[in-house]
């Protein structure tokens, strides 16, 4: 047996914990690895129902590190690497208070755990809030999960069920339009002049130095994909979206990966770190690649009071992979 995806809608505080507790329970008894990622609201209440339970269980709060939906796959792809033998997990990684934008691509990313684990040897159970979410929202998870587990143990075969390719086409996932009041440059191969279209685009201003910075790297880091992949002309956009500044870059030409920028680049790779470094400095990316063009667009939020604006990237690859794009004048 390879991959079991299943979801189950659980209702009040009482069926979350029993339903994790079940889940967790039987993975110890057949000596898998459990994994329990979970936004940290979820978290806190699984953990204390799971005080005392016999056994290993590793947490992680899923907001912190899959706030951006686009890097939730590598946590789930590290736990299996981490081990041999079968593994399990119990996700969440649609909870309330996320954006419209943000459950999409939670959807997406749902139906992408069937693409990039399908000979993973693992169960995982996601959870969805029933009384909290959006009604589309949970139809959409029975889109995305071929099973689904009931409250009261039992499991069926998802009706609404539909196989990634079909799903994640485009034109399913339809993004917002922009609205009027954008700033735009068309560019045409001129990074220099890119980056101080961005650096000094007042919305950019006022994230911070670091936030700004990432969201420069990003813009330069698509620009720079359209100029070696696509047709060496593209679109850049930014404006305000409530506590978010958000930027685009449209271009000609695309390709046929729905996984890009969702998986780590092998070591080795001498190509494709380009998204994967987008995913890693945005508050989220909502990428579309169909005939006959490529949309990037790059949220991040503007820092509250008193958060914390310090950054720096995790990986020393990356760290050169970004520095490379700023050198060229």
């Amino acid at each position: 047996m390879t991959l079991l995806h299943e979801v189950v809608f659980y209702r009040g505080r009482d069926q979350l914990e029993r339903t994790a507790r079940e889940f967790v329970e039987a993975g110890l008894a057949a000596g898998e690895p459990v994994l329990v990622a979970l936004p940290h609201e979820s978290l806190e209440v699984v953990a204390r129902a799971l005080d005392g339970t016999p056994g290993s269980v590793a947490f992680e709060d899923l907001a912190r590190s899959g706030g951006n939906p686009g890097r939730i796959l590598p946590v789930f792809q590290d736990w299996v690497d981490r081990h041999r033998g079968r593994v399990r997990v119990l996700g969440e990684p649609a909870w309330p208070g996320r954006s419209r934008a943000e459950m999409v691509e939670c959807l997406r990313h749902e139906s992408l755990v069937n693409v990039a684990l399908a000979q993973a040897e693992m169960t995982m159970l996601c959870q969805y809030d029933a009384e909290r979410l959006e009604v589309d929202v949970q139809s959409g998870a029975e889109a995305t999960h071929p099973r689904v587990l009931e409250p009261d143990g039992r499991r069926s075969a998802s009706t609404r069920y539909v196989e990634p390719p079909e799903l994640h086409l485009p034109e399913r996932w339809p993004l917002e339009p922009p609205p009027a009041d954008v700033d735009a440059l068309v560019f045409e191969g001129d990074l220099w002049r890119l980056r101080q279209f961005v650096g000094s685009d007042e919305r950019v201003v006022a994230l911070g130095v670091e936030r700004g910075r990432r969201l420069l790297l990003s813009v330069n880091e698509a620009a720079t994909n359209a100029l070696e992949h696509g047709d060496g002309r593209c679109e850049v956009k930014i404006w305000r979206d409530g506590a978010s500044v958000i930027s685009e870059v449209s271009s000609g030409g695309w390709f046929d990966d729905p996984l890009a920028g969702r998986l780590r680049p092998a070591e080795d790779a001498v190509s494709g770190r380009g998204l994967w470094l987008i995913n890693q400095l945005c508050d989220m990316v909502e990428l579309r690649s169909a005939e006959p063009a490529t949309v990037v667009r790059m949220h991040m939020r503007v820092a509250g009071e008193g958060e914390a604006e310090g950054f720096e990237l995790a990986e020393p690859e990356l760290r050169e992979h970004a520095s490379h794009g700023e050198s060229e004048q």
